[in-house]
């Protein structure tokens, strides 16, 4: 990859790193559990269906605001 496109993707990877950490952190106190232990492996897929139902409806939204 060229330099510039190693640049892109490590500003790419800082803000994931950055954001999802806040996201996840703000999750863990909003709730008070522990992700890894307090979910059975259905109730995160059934939680992980939603969230991608809610990103279709976001995006299908954002793109008619385009």
């Amino acid at each position: 990859m060229t330099d510039e496109q190693n640049s892109h993707l490590a500003e790419i990877q800082m803000s994931f790193i950055k954001e999802h950490r806040a996201k996840f952190t703000k999750g863990a106190e909003e709730h008070k559990t522990l992700l890894h232990k307090d979910f059975t492996a259905k109730e995160l897929l059934d939680m992980a269906i939603d969230e991608a139902l809610d990103q279709v409806s976001y995006l299908y939204t954002l793109r008619d605001k385009l």
